[in-house]
């Protein structure tokens, strides 16, 4: 049996947000931080939704080489809903829009897991940009 109730947040999410429920931040094993490299086997739609993806995520510290497969599935399935998409603007037929919808479901489960959506971005607080510390500091010295 699996777990009950939602997925834990990462820790990482957690603290950017700023751990608003003052809940002890959980001991999660530590994977090396960093983009995973693009595999070679991602092609068109896939591989560039992973270079739009990507280095946003690093950027603001989400990401870890370890997270390689989970951005392998996300592009993959957003490769298929853009073709299925297509498929539903040349012929909207039951099959297609079925198929849509699945990938849909995933590509949905996909972006709650890697933190991507337009509600987990507006809870993400913002890391202090290197003049905000600088500036901060003046002060205080």
């Amino acid at each position: 049996m699996g777990e009950r109730g939602p997925a834990p947040k990462p820790t990482a999410l957690r603290v950017l947000e700023g751990n608003r429920a003052k809940r002890p931040l959980r001991r999660e094993p530590k994977p090396r931080l960093g983009a995973p490299e693009c595999p070679k086997e991602l092609q068109g739609e896939a591989r560039a939704e992973w270079q739009r993806v990507v280095p946003d995520l690093n950027e603001i510290g989400l990401l870890a080489r370890a997270d390689r497969a989970i951005l392998i599935s996300y592009c993959q399935t957003w490769a298929g809903c853009v073709e299925a998409g297509r498929e539903m603007e040349l012929d909207p037929n039951r099959h297609v829009i079925l198929v849509w919808a699945k990938l849909n479901e995933r590509l949905l489960a996909h972006i709650r897991e890697l933190g991507l959506s337009p509600a987990a971005r507006s809870r993400l607080g913002t890391l202090p940009d290197k003049q905000d510390d600088d500036s901060l500091g003046g002060l205080l010295h």
